[in-house]
């Protein structure tokens, strides 16, 4: 009998469940459907929402409404178990460093967030935490060229918003413009520095 992989699991029930338990969960998925089943395991190529050679589903779907999507993407992008996540046509893929790029696949996953795990135990089984969703994040003041470890957080949070970083943990001059075009759609103050005003902006809820 198929399982859905022990992190996903803490994904859903012990945080999006928790910090948003009215959300809408009708695109809610995990296990695969006849299609799915159609194009084998994931061990040959097919879908993730097929059982591997473990009996784990490594692949979950969050419908979108309800939810605060970037604020979801993130996490899920700084997840050391994430492989990749699909959401609106865009794929975010850990072997590209998360920056997004076209995703032409028959579905775009408009109205869910697909996320697929890597295919092994030491992911399916990891219980680090999910950053952001039930704590803001924990950040100094962020600005170009200073060395920071939550840099590439702050670039999974943009690329979460529909911009498109490499997720390096670089600030240099395409994050900063990342971060001045966000300042600007928010209406807050134009500087390419990330103080309390723009983390309030990119995570706008308590």
């Amino acid at each position: 009998m198929a399982t859905l992989a022990k992190t996903q699991r803490i994904l859903r029930d012990d945080y999006l469940n928790v910090k948003w338990p009215h959300r809408d969960r009708t695109l809610d998925g995990w296990i695969g459907d006849s299609a799915h089943e159609a194009s084998g395991a994931p061990e040959q190529g097919g879908s993730d929402h097929n059982p591997n050679k473990r009996g784990i589903v490594d692949a979950i779907d969050v419908d979108r409404d309800g939810i605060h999507v970037p604020t979801v993407i993130a996490s899920m992008m700084v997840h050391p178990s994430t492989n990749y996540i699909i959401f609106n046509r865009r794929i975010f893929s850990r072997r590209d460093n998360f920056r997004p790029r076209a995703y032409t696949g028959s579905n775009g996953h408009a109205g869910h967030i697909h996320r697929s795990i890597l295919q092994s135990a030491t992911a399916e089984n990891r219980v680090t935490k999910y950053k952001f969703i039930l704590e803001p994040m924990q950040w100094p003041v962020l600005r170009p060229d200073v060395a920071a470890v939550a840099n590439w957080e702050l670039q999974a949070y943009l690329n979460g918003w529909g911009y498109t970083l490499s997720v390096d943990g670089v600030f240099g001059g395409m994050t900063e413009k990342a971060v001045r075009a966000f300042q600007g759609s928010q209406r807050i103050t134009v500087d390419g520095v990330v103080g309390p005003q723009t983390r309030a902006k990119l995570r706008p809820f308590a």
